[in-house]
This record gives C-alpha cells, sequence and structure tokens, in this order.
C-alpha cells in the first residue's frame, strides 16, 4: 500500500487549524504554538473519541509534506497500532488525514463560545470511561 506524501485537508478543516494557532499581536488567538501540534492534538482526540470522518471526504488543501509532519514516523506508529479496524485498508497517512479532520470538528464541538478549555475536555473524556 503506498502512503501518500502529502497531508492534506478540507478547506474548514484548513482553516479551523489556522485558528487553532496563537498569534503573539491577538490575545483571542489559539492555544498552540505550531499548526502541527494542533493537527497532532487533533489526531489524538479522533482516537480518544472514536471518531472518524469520511473516507470520501474532499481533502482541497495539501498542508504539509508527511516528513515535516512527523519526521521519526512515531504518529504513524502510534495510528497504525490503534486506528479503527475499518481503517485497516488504506494508508496510515489517510487514516491520519481522517482522523485530524474528526478531532477537528470534536474540538470546535468543545469549545464552548469559542473558547478551548482543556481542563474541561480531559474532565469530561475521563468520565465517559467511568
Amino acid at each position: 500500500m503506498t502512503e501518500p506524501i502529502n497531508i492534506r485537508m478540507t478547506t474548514t478543516g484548513h482553516q479551523t487549524l489556522k485558528q487553532l494557532v496563537h498569534n503573539p499581536k491577538d490575545e483571542h488567538s489559539g492555544p498552540f504554538s505550531q499548526m502541527k501540534d494542533a493537527y497532532k492534538f487533533c489526531v489524538a482526540l479522533a482516537l480518544r473519541c472514536e471518531k472518524i470522518a469520511l473516507e470520501s471526504m474532499s481533502t482541497d488543501i495539501t498542508y504539509i509534506g508527511t516528513d515535516s509532519l512527523d519526521p521519526d514516523k512515531s504518529l504513524y506508529n502510534v495510528v497504525s497500532l490503534l486506528r479503527p479496524p475499518e481503517c485497516a485498508n488504506e494508508p496510515v497517512y489517510r487514516t491520519i488525514m481522517r482522523l485530524a479532520e474528526a478531532g477537528l470538528e470534536e474540538l470546535v464541538d468543545r469549545s464552548a463560545g469559542g473558547v478551548i478549555r482543556f481542563q474541561q475536555i480531559v474532565t469530561e473524556l475521563e468520565a465517559q470511561e467511568s
């Protein structure tokens, strides 16, 4: 199975990802220092919430090369182990793209009034385990 060399995103997902990055000139900007950090967080959130975007999602934007996002292949290795069984027949980076889109949606849904409250998200996820 051939892995993609670029990470692609939906237009909406890319716009949302950009909004998650901190801008020192804007006190209302996002909490992440880099888009890569926000992207990886969204992949992890989707895995934890067991969410994944549709296989048929339209990825219009080339975001970043896989070597730049994941130079040591740690994201690839984790997702290859933890991805949903229905994704086993697709390239791992394709699964990562689908997880990131789902994680972005989940993060937006959990952000009260556009403010991300990480402690609240963690508390809610822990409560789901009980």
